[in-house]
């Protein structure tokens, strides 16, 4: 892999291990839908076409429009992401998080935090259950084929 972070307008995509990327918006941003289909191209450049997941940390003050929301909970953006978490400590943030969640309806697993080593954990735990589901369907798969 030869990039591991790509910078976009209002923020920078990392990937922090294989299949973990990494989305710190910069402070004061304005997302807007274009944003958010930056980072996405930033984000599957870094993950290919592969499962991952996406580790969102909200700026203390800044914006996330309307329209942003609605691409960010889009089935295009959350193409192969097993889950997403989002970290923010700002009430304000959390309160625009909490409306995402309720009235964007993402469709994969997300949820927030307001502490990062949290929201890894629960990533990883969400990747290893995923990871431990497509091992048992491979197996019925093998098994009904073999």
């Amino acid at each position: 892999m030869s990039e591991t972070s790509i910078r976009a307008k209002q923020a920078t995509i990392s990937i922090i291990e294989n299949g973990f990327i990494r989305i710190l918006v910069d402070e004061e941003a304005e997302i807007t839908r274009k944003d958010i289909l930056e980072i996405n191209e930033a984000k599957k450049k870094l993950a290919g076409n592969q499962p991952h997941i996406v580790l969102f940390i909200a700026p203390i003050h800044g914006n996330v429009t309307s329209e942003a929301r609605a691409a960010a909970a889009s089935k295009e953006v959350c193409h192969n992401a097993i889950a997403k978490a989002i970290v923010t400590k700002s009430l304000a943030q959390r309160l625009v998080a909490n409306f995402f969640l309720r009235f964007n309806k993402p469709p994969v697993p997300t949820k927030l935090f307001s502490i990062e080593k949290e929201a890894m954990d629960w990533l990883k735990m969400m990747r290893k259950a995923n990871t431990s589901h497509i091992n048992t369907i491979q197996h019925r798969i093998t098994e009904t084929t073999g």
